[in-house]
């Protein structure tokens, strides 16, 4: 036995298990020179992780040893040996094709997320009437891992046949015997290469599958291990379906593009130099070319429907970060017969186009420079109450509404009551668009029980899988990969309310009872049987902890305000105009404490103060009747909404003359200043664009909005509708938050 072994065997003997990755590197660096090694400062001691090892003798230990050696003696240190491609890649694996699945499970990230969007979209594409045969080719397949874990997301036995197309020998067998012991019949192992495969003959056919008859073809982790990459992209083009999908996971590289039509749904592509130089350099060794070449061919040759870029972290979270991408796309469009040439088509608007297929209520948009100050929503719920406005907004099936999007709970209100024949949300932060689009795909497609979970509240284990499942088809190539990147704010322990610029203020309010030893004191609130009984744990109790000078000082506080309220420095200026921070937060909650029950429908009070709704306590959408009515006739009554990513001005600017009935502005003119011209000229288009006998619903934080002359200077005729007095003990609405609510109507017959 050499020292190199019993060293090996000692550390497994020490700790009666097999030596960790970073324990067999340490042993390995005393026996062969040549090393490039990193070196961490971790505490009190040193860890070496090793990047590359020279190759040397005393190979047997390596491979026939355990599983981490032999994955650290093939993949970091034996010399690839091979004059050809195919060899060199068939020689690399196959010393390592029996452990080459559980050795790869933390390093190829995005495997089951590419399985589950393809699985999803296929079946979206087959309940909309396309019942061509199911057939998958799985291109650098390997072992049959895919194949094997699409089982539990579309079963293979659904497809009526599925081809594995690889050159490495060795990780067939592996598949072969994975297929036979679970008795599948309708896969074929082809072992040829990606670029010049012959499938065998079909099975409902006297020839092979036939060009343009593919439902699906994968890459996992193979695209970047092919050198022909065009010639193969372009014959798999042929290949699919004009309903088909193509699905990519792999490694990459990418500088910044920001010209690229897609940027709007590629969140975190861009590399940075020492990443790019470094990862190209390391992947070369083992035959892999992760340059950007072949993921922009790919974006060049197909649709793109979903991109998710990410970064692997399961080596040291801290420092290694190997960004991979996930990719789902379809064939493109061809162009038509009846006229139409290649110069007339908007490529730009094309290509982004693809990205928004199958969610008509989302306005395609493309990136700005503000998206990336807006990582995240504002609001997580609307802080508006819907059953006030629906008492003024007298409408009919031909009228239209704009209001703003907000955290969408209001849109789905009018929805349901109002069916009004198009209802524009706008809102310029796309993140609060994302939140109401996954609203509308979990209507349409997930039970009441699991949505209440999601939006009720506000946590369901299960989310990563619901949103690949059921969700994806139904969302905005964007929308999804925000959600992606969001999945915690599903899972963690805090709900979702607790997220969002809102959602810090909902965190500090529940800081302050823990601190305070309130919180019990807070539930019982929520939970009181009669109004009697809130209103005397709310004196007692609770009231002493939130009207205090301590809450004047973050009412006083401009960040706190803006950051965790939403209440931008003018309209904070608005309402001190009148009166001080503690008068009007008093005249805010003391009337709806004494008059709307919170446990029985005072949800925007009952979710602030608990962090959740509950079902007798929630938007009208959450309510089980409701649902229902909104999910029925596969959710036609959402259909009319339409998500605009853009100021309310350049929207207004898109519309015809006289072509919008109703608007609802919530407080959003309190955020202009005075001698604002944006202001001035968003009335001008609001008058414009209004029919005569339109008119606009408005809150504001003051009793008196500066504003208000202005619509009247522009022709615009104005009503209150309701203010709050200083120390009334009555709720102009379940929310009481605004001083005043108006009415602004152009003259003219009533539209």
């Amino acid at each position: 036995m050499t020292g190199l072994e019993e060293d090996l065997n000692l550390k497994t003997e020490e700790n009666n298990s097999l030596p960790s990755a970073l324990q067999c590197i340490s042993i390995l660096k005393r026996y062969y020179s040549g090393a490039v090694a990193l070196k961490l400062r971790n505490g009190l001691q040193d860890e070496i992780f090793l990047l590359k090892l020279a190759a040397g003798s005393s190979r047997r230990v390596f491979t026939n040893g355990p599983t981490k050696i032999r994955m650290i003696w093939h993949g970091f240190i034996a010399p690839t040996s091979g004059q050809k491609h195919h060899d060199r890649i068939s020689n690399f694996y196959r010393g390592q094709a029996d452990v080459y699945d559980e050795t790869r499970e933390g390093l190829l990230k995005g495997r089951k997320t590419m399985l589950r969007l393809s699985a999803a979209h296929l079946s979206e594409i087959r309940k909309s009437g396309h019942q061509s045969r199911l057939v998958w080719i799985d291109i650098g397949g390997g072992t049959g891992y895919n194949i094997e874990a699409m089982d539990a997301f579309l079963p293979i036995k659904a497809f009526d046949a599925v081809y594995l197309v690889d050159i490495r020998g060795s990780l067939l067998q592996i598949a072969e015997k994975r297929f036979a012991s679970w008795g599948w019949t309708n896969i074929h192992v082809v072992h040829q290469d990606a670029a010049s495969f012959i499938l065998p003959k079909a099975p409902w056919s006297d020839c092979m599958a036939d060009r343009g008859s593919i439902s699906l073809i994968t890459f996992s982790y193979a695209l970047s291990m092919i050198p022909d990459f065009y010639a193969v992209l372009d014959r798999i083009s042929s290949l699919l379906a004009p309903e088909g999908l193509i699905g990519v996971v792999d490694f990459y590289t990418s500088g910044h593009n920001f010209q690229c039509p897609a940027s709007v749904a590629d969140v975190n592509r861009a590399c940075g130099r020492i990443s790019r130089w470094f990862w190209q350099i390391w992947f070369d060794f083992d035959n892999m070319m992760v340059g950007p070449q072949r993921r922009e061919y790919l974006e060049h040759k197909f649709e793109t429907v979903k991109i998710l870029n990410g970064r692997n972290r399961f080596l040291i979270p801290s420092l290694i970060h190997i960004p991979y991408y996930v990719w789902l796309g379809r064939p493109r469009r061809t162009v038509s017969s009846t006229g139409e040439t290649l110069a007339q088509i908007n490529v730009t608007q094309d290509r982004l186009g693809s990205l928004f297929q199958n969610v008509p209520w989302r306005v395609p948009y493309t990136a700005k420079p503000s998206h990336g100050q807006m990582n995240t929503f504002m609001y997580a719920f609307t802080w508006e109450d819907p059953l006030e406005d629906m008492k003024h907004l007298v409408h009919g099936p031909d009228d239209s509404l704009l209001v703003i999007t907000s955290a969408g709970d209001n849109v789905l209100h009018y929805a349901l009551q109002a069916r009004f024949q198009s209802i524009h949300c706008v809102d310029m932060n796309p993140c609060q668009g994302h939140l109401l689009e996954l609203k509308i795909a979990a209507l349409k497609v997930l039970p009441y029980e699991v949505a209440f979970s999601m939006f009720g509240r506000g946590h369901v284990d299960s989310f990563q899988e619901i949103l690949d499942l059921k969700l994806s088809p139904l969302l905005s190539a964007p929308c999804y990969q925000f959600w992606k990147a969001n999945a915690h704010m599903f899972m963690s322990s805090m709900p979702l309310y607790m997220h969002g610029f809102s959602g810090l203020a909902l965190r500090i309010v529940r800081i302050v009872f823990k601190f305070t030893g309130r919180l019990g004191d807070v539930e019982r609130l929520c939970n009181a049987k009669s109004i009697t009984e809130q209103i005397s744990i709310w004196t007692r109790r609770v009231r002493p902890v939130l009207l205090n000078r301590l809450t004047v000082f973050f009412l006083n506080n401009r960040w706190i305000c803006w950051r965790a309220l939403g209440v931008p420095e003018n309209q904070r200026n608005m309402l001190l105009a009148e009166g001080t921070a503690y008068d009007y937060i008093k005249d805010t909650l003391d009337p709806v404490v004494a008059s709307k029950h919170l446990k029985g429908g005072g949800y925007h009070y009952f979710m602030t103060l608990m962090g959740h709704y509950s079902p007798t306590s929630c938007p009208l959408y959450l309510t089980r009747n409701a649902f229902d009515v909104l999910q029925s006739s596969d959710g036609d009554l959402m259909n009319p909404i339409k998500i605009h990513t853009d100021t309310i001005t350049g929207v207004l600017e898109t519309m015809p003359s006289s072509s919008l009935s109703r608007a609802i502005l919530m407080d959003h003119l309190d955020w202009f200043s005075e001698d604002s011209i944006d202001a001035i000229e968003e009335i001008q288009l609001l008058y414009r664009v209004l029919k005569p006998g339109g008119f606009i619903l408005l809150r504001s934080a003051a009793r008196s909005p500066w504003y208000i002359k202005r619509f009247m200077s522009s022709g615009f005729e104005s009503f209150c509708l309701n203010v709050r007095k200083p120390g009334s003990k009555e709720a102009l609405d379940r929310v009481n938050m605004y001083a005043s609510f108006w009415k602004v109507k152009r003259p003219g017959i009533t539209a």
